[in-house]
Parts: structure tokens; C-alpha cells; sequence
């Protein structure tokens, strides 16, 4: 595996919503077709955030394989990121990690987005938004802070 980012014509283009596009969420690694509705479920819910926030999300992090994942984060070999269902979103210019992750938990708590897994990382200002489900189907809501 090269340590190098895919170029445009590597990627997936295929908007999903007015804002999301896959190739946002392929950056070393591209989506495996058995992964792609993760992806495109995953695009609808960050349009939500987006539209919410009323600017664009600058999304750091979306799918890696299971190599990428090893040299990112070792101690989460079962991270959504490998399935396509998780994205590490960067707030926009004037806003921090922690009022993003405000502003998503409010959504979650109206129902407007999928309660799943949601991650807070003050120090490195970020926030990690997937979502996972259950056998049934059903969200799994799951919260943590990192740094």
C-alpha cells in the first residue's frame, strides 16, 4: 500500500446529496463496492449536519482499509472507517470540535440524524461521527472523548 493520497480519477464520483459527493470519504483508500450504501447512507446524514450548520464540513477521515487502519489507529481494529460508515469531520473556520458535536448531538436528540457513534476530540478539533447499527437495524449510540 502506497502512503500516498488517490488521485481524482481513483475515486468514486458520485454526489449523493447537494453537498456530499464519495470521493469526499476516499482519500487513501477507495470504498469497496459492498460498502457503498454505508457510504451513501453515511453522505446523508453528514448533509444533514451540514445544513444544520449552514457552512461546509471539512471532512478529514472517511474509509480506510484495514491496513490503513492499522498504521492510523492500531487500537481499533473494528473502527467503522473500515466499512464505510464513519467520517472524522473538522469544524468549520470560526467554530470548534465542541460546538459541532453540540450541534449534532441536538440533531440526534430530534431524530433528524441516525443516534449512532459520535466521538469528541477537543485537542486535535475534531469530531467523529458514524453509523453503526445493530443486528435489527437500529442505531447504536456509543459516545466517547478522545484527546
Amino acid at each position: 500500500m502506497a502512503d500516498k493520497l488517490l488521485s481524482a480519477n481513483e475515486k468514486t464520483n458520485e454526489q449523493v446529496t447537494s453537498n456530499f459527493n464519495l470521493k469526499e470519504l476516499e482519500f487513501m483508500d477507495k470504498i469497496p463496492t459492498e460498502f457503498l450504501d454505508n457510504a451513501r447512507e453515511l453522505c446523508r446524514n453528514l448533509q444533514k449536519i451540514r445544513d444544520a450548520v449552514g457552512k461546509p464540513l471539512n471532512i478529514i477521515s472517511g474509509y480506510r482499509s484495514l491496513e490503513r487502519q492499522m498504521k492510523v489507529n492500531p487500537s481499533a481494529p473494528k473502527s467503522k472507517h473500515l466499512s464505510a460508515e464513519a467520517a472524522d469531520i473538522k469544524p468549520p473556520a470560526g467554530m470548534t470540535a465542541t460546538e459541532l458535536h453540540k450541534i449534532i448531538l441536538d440533531l440526534i436528540d430530534k431524530k433528524v440524524i441516525l443516534n449512532s457513534g459520535l466521538g469528541l476530540y477537543v485537542k486535535d478539533n475534531f469530531v467523529h461521527y458514524d453509523i453503526r447499527r445493530d443486528a435489527s437495524g437500529k442505531g447504536t449510540p456509543a459516545r466517547w472523548q478522545g484527546n
